[in-house]
């Protein structure tokens, strides 16, 4: 069973839909490529989601997390339903993010995520 922190990942951002205007497969081939395009992340590492790529509530978009481990063999996340987009995602990335919301608003908390998803955090 999901924790209740991860079972509320967000689909989109506000908004996040508004460049699907013209060439929709077009956008597909790009996140495609995009998700498909790996860096290289150690430990202290500042990461951040890459545009259209964000399935998880936290970090935000243009938020920073802190790269805690890169697991060399990935969870696979348990989601049971072969329809949700968590079922079997390879989670290779464990991120530190400082909590934000109330009970715990400013502890730091670890998630792990798919590294497919994040790149560099540019200030």
């Amino acid at each position: 069973m999901r924790s209740p922190i991860c079972s509320t990942r967000a689909r989109f951002d506000e908004g996040a839909l508004d460049d699907l205007e013209g060439d929709l497969g077009g956008v597909l081939r790009e996140r495609f490529a995009m998700l498909n395009a790996r860096h290289q992340f150690a430990p202290g590492d500042l990461v951040t989601w890459k545009p259209g790529l964000k399935n998880g509530r936290v970090p935000g978009y243009g938020e920073p997390a802190v790269v805690v481990s890169v697991l060399d063999a990935p969870v696979l996340d348990s989601e049971q339903e072969s329809g949700s987009t968590y079922f079997r995602d390879p989670l290779d990335l464990v991120l530190g993010v400082i909590w934000d919301r109330d009970p715990g608003r400013g502890d730091f908390v670890t998630f792990h995520f798919n590294g497919r998803r994040f790149e560099p955090w540019v200030d």
